[in-house]
């Protein structure tokens, strides 16, 4: 559901307990990706306005995760495939905050037996660099 921009005039406040969104506009946020190739999304007619700040006071991962990458001057980003698409919001507040937009490659994701995703709170079985198959499957 693409958010209509029912509250994108009003004036919220850091503290207030609503969600804060950013306005979007209709330039579309292209990127290469390293595995997937070109990849484009105009944020404004799919996704429309995006949260940056919940109502119950935590900042929104697109945030925190451009702010904390920068900050720690990451210069490239590997990841599963299924971040692909909100990648471009990410890349829309890092061109907002005047930071730079790192190199992406997203990876097919990986599953278990019964076509979970392995995740890195899963905490699996440690993964051996020399032999990533058999790791893959003990997971």
């Amino acid at each position: 559901m693409i958010y209509p921009g029912t509250c994108r005039d009003k004036i919220h406040t850091l503290n207030s307990n609503q969600s804060i969104r950013i306005k979007t506009n209709n330039i579309p946020i292209s990127i290469f990706d390293r595995l997937q190739g070109y990849y484009s999304q105009s944020i404004d007619s799919e996704i429309g306005d995006f949260i940056i700040k919940r109502a119950d006071g935590y900042f929104a991962y697109h945030l925190v995760a451009a702010v904390d990458d920068d900050e720690q001057n990451i210069t490239h980003i590997v990841r599963g495939f299924d971040l692909l698409d909100s990648t471009p919001r990410q890349i829309f507040l890092q061109k907002k905050l005047k930071y730079i937009t790192p190199t992406y490659l997203h990876l097919p994701i990986a599953i278990d037996n019964k076509g979970k995703k392995i995740s890195k709170v899963d905490k699996i079985t440690k993964f051996v660099v020399s032999n990533p198959r058999r790791s893959l499957v003990n997971a």
